[in-house]
This record gives C-alpha cells, sequence and structure tokens, in this order.
C-alpha cells in the first residue's frame, strides 16, 4: 500500500534518523540529502522482508547511477550479525544496510511493521511510505517518478 505525505511545499522533512551499518560506521539520513533514500525496513524472521531483497537489489542496481540510494534498515536482536549478513549473502543484497536492534526507525517513522519502505526526496523530505500488501511495481513506478522529476 503506497500512503503519499502531501505535496513537496507540505512534505514534512523526514525525521532525524542515524543508525551503524553492518560494518559499524554511523550513517543519518542527513548524510544522504541530494539523492532519493529509499529506506527499506526488514527482518531475518519476515519471510516476506527475505522475498524481497533480491527484488531490492534489483532495484539498487538498475536504479542507483540515477541518483537512487537503497538503505535497509534491520531490525533483528543485537546478536543476530551473523544472521543478517547470511541472508543478505543468500539473496545476494550489496547496498548498505543499517542495524537497529532498538526499533529506533519504527519509532521515528510510526511503522507499525515489517517489510516496511520509505521513500525520500533529495531535499531531505518523508514523499511516500510503504507496507508491502501491495506489489514492487508500484515502488518502482513511484521511484523512476521521483528520480525524473527531481534529478
Amino acid at each position: 500500500m503506497l500512503a503519499g505525505c502531501g505535496t513537496a511545499e507540505q512534505t514534512p522533512s523526514a525525521p532525524h534518523y542515524a543508525a551503524p551499518d553492518t560494518q559499524g560506521r554511523n550513517v543519518t539520513l542527513a548524510d544522504l540529502r541530494g539523492n532519493v533514500v529509499l529506506v527499506a525496513v526488514w527482518a531475518t524472521w519476515c519471510p516476506p522482508c527475505i522475498e524481497k531483497l533480491p527484488e531490492l537489489q534489483r532495484l539498487h542496481s538498475e536504479l542507483s547511477d540515477e541518483g537512487l540510494v537503497l538503505l535497509g534498515v534491520n531490525i533483528d536482536a543485537r546478536d543476530a550479525d551473523a544472521t543478517v549478513e547470511a541472508a543478505l549473502a543468500r539473496a545476494g543484497a550489496r547496498f548498505r544496510n543499517l542495524r537497529d536492534p532498538d526499533y529506533r526507525i519504527m519509532r521515528s517513522f510510526a511503522l507499525t511493521g515489517v517489510p516496511a519502505y520509505l521513500l525520500i526526496d533529495r531535499a531531505g523530505r518523508l514523499h511516500a511510505r510503504w507496507s508491502m500488501e501491495g506489489n514492487m511495481s508500484d515502488l518502482r513506478r513511484e521511484l523512476q517518478r521521483l528520480l525524473r522529476t527531481e534529478g
């Protein structure tokens, strides 16, 4: 399901959010301004999340040269690093992933479940959010539209 957040003039800035990536380097959404950012919130214990990882990798491969930054945010427990890395490797997912075992992303963006997807425009505004009740083709179309109109 796609839920838009209004027009560009009315769209609020995305909340401040920071988390370490799988190599321990801290990443903030503010660091990514100037890019269209797709945040994919997922967990290894969520079958639909695991199922979408290869498709997310395809989006990353196809659209990163157009200005898309795909950022995975995994919410598995603190001691699950090896499980998370194994799931990413099995799926062939090479896009950057953050670890958020404290569910800060869920609270910051008022998310109620996973998988969840957030689309942030080049100005750092929350453009839309998805739950994956819909399909990835809707997400792809909206990404392409936003990349075209802003870049």
